[in-house]
């Protein structure tokens, strides 16, 4: 019970703000400062009493004579006419003469008269000094329970960062400035990560298609040379016919045009690299019913049935409608030349994100496309003007959205391509 108060006790305050706990803090030490404050004078004040009482004399009456008396014993051989007391003292007491009178003080030594002003000056000095303890003590406290621990955290983050180590997680768990002080540091860590990530992603995918670029070109290039080189030696030596020679020029007609095709396609590269979205809230009933008319057009030229399934959960999304489209569109493409009778299309309207997803009923992807999928001169061959490219685009355009795309099904048993518009795939 009593750790599960201290532990209830320390969220709370956790959970104060700052303004809050210094607050606390100060209060407390007023408190606390006052008290000891009026401990240590009125401790002052008794020790000055003390001493006071101590050398006080008073007359006390005796045989018609007052005899001087300190803390009521007499002192031997000192006495003052009763007579003389009036004119002497100017005080005769205000109980009649058997009152004692206040007469004088006695002596002081020098040690007892250092105590007396130390006591005075201590009454004005410790109250000082008191609170000036107080105020230190609220100060390091405040800065103990508070600040230290998260100042530390987002020093060592700072650190790490500037070193380029962003493999670490800040926490600190706590309701007042500093915890979302802390909170949007690790929110800031983490969004750098994530474009760190991309960013290396999409250099090592960079480099990759400059792979591939170098490796298509090679082969076009190669032809038109060799038959070029050729041409120039049997042509000067007449060593070639009428039918050879429009053969040869056929060949070299194909690479460049095979060439010219690759270069649009690398052109159209860089282009949907520089692509901007613009995403909006775009209502999922309309959507599903542009998709119902787009899939039976599309399946009465085909000979292909294409049937949809909507699964709403939100009555709109955030979605660049023109975007969408292509990616459909791209999908659609490659399902329908590889489906032999039916392609199956499921969208799914989530709370914070679309997801489209196209299968059909064709030989599935090979294993290398598994590794390859969305990585532009990969997947095609080119020979019937793909170069991979439609899955590269749909993956470009989800990343943009927030999404990515992913491919599933087995060889011989179909193939499968979901889209991911918002959110992350797997989640």
């Amino acid at each position: 019970m009593d750790s599960n108060m201290t532990g209830r006790n320390g969220r709370k305050w956790d959970s104060l703000s700052l303004r809050k706990s210094l607050g606390v803090i100060v209060a407390a030490m007023v408190l606390l400062c006052g008290g000891l404050s009026a401990a240590a004078m009125w401790g002052c004040m008794k020790i000055q009493e003390g001493l006071r009482e101590e050398h006080t004399i008073w007359l006390s009456p005796g045989d018609g004579m007052y005899y001087y008396t300190v803390e009521g014993e007499e002192l031997a051989g000192i006495v003052i006419p009763a007579d003389d007391i009036a004119g002497a003292w100017g005080n005769s007491g205000e109980g009649g003469a058997e009152d004692e009178t206040f007469a004088g003080a006695a002596e002081w030594t020098g040690e007892e008269m250092f105590l007396f002003r130390a006591a005075g000056y201590a009454s004005i000095l410790l109250p000082i000094l008191i609170l000036t303890a107080g105020v230190a003590g609220a100060a390091a406290l405040f800065y103990h329970r508070k600040l230290k621990k998260p100042i530390a955290l987002l020093e060592d983050g700072i650190g790490r960062i500037g070193r380029g180590d962003l493999a670490f997680v800040l926490r600190y768990e706590s309701g007042d400035e500093m915890g979302r002080l802390c909170r949007i540091f690790e929110q800031m860590r983490d969004e750098v990560l994530k474009k760190n990530q991309a960013m290396w992603r999409m250099l090592e995918e960079r480099r990759r298609i400059n792979a591939s670029i170098a490796h298509e070109l090679r082969t076009p290039l190669t032809v038109i040379r060799g038959y070029t080189e050729y041409l120039l030696k049997n042509i000067q030596r007449g060593r070639i016919d009428t039918d050879k020679l429009m053969e040869t020029l056929s060949q070299l007609k194909a690479a460049s045009e095979r060439l010219t095709e690759y270069t649009e396609s690398v052109r159209e590269l860089v282009s949907l690299e520089d692509l901007e979205v613009h995403p909006e809230a775009v209502p999922i009933g309309p959507l599903v019913g542009e998709i119902r008319e787009y899939l039976k057009a599309l399946a009465s030229g085909s000979g292909i049935s294409a049937v949809l399934t909507a699964e709403q959960e939100a009555e709109s999304c955030l979605l660049d409608c023109a975007a969408f489209w292509r990616v459909l569109e791209n999908l659609m493409t490659n399902a329908l030349r590889y489906a032999d009778s039916r392609i199956e299309v499921t969208l799914h309207s989530g709370t914070d994100c679309l997801i489209l997803t196209v299968r059909d009923d064709g030989p599935g992807f090979a294993k290398e496309a598994y590794r390859n999928a969305g990585i532009p001169f990969q997947n095609g061959t080119g020979t019937d003007g793909h170069y991979g490219m439609g899955l590269y685009l749909c993956r470009l355009l989800c990343e943009k959205h927030g999404g990515g795309i992913e491919i599933g099904g087995e060889p011989g048993g179909g193939g499968r391509v979901t889209a991911v518009f918002g959110g992350r795939l797997g989640a």
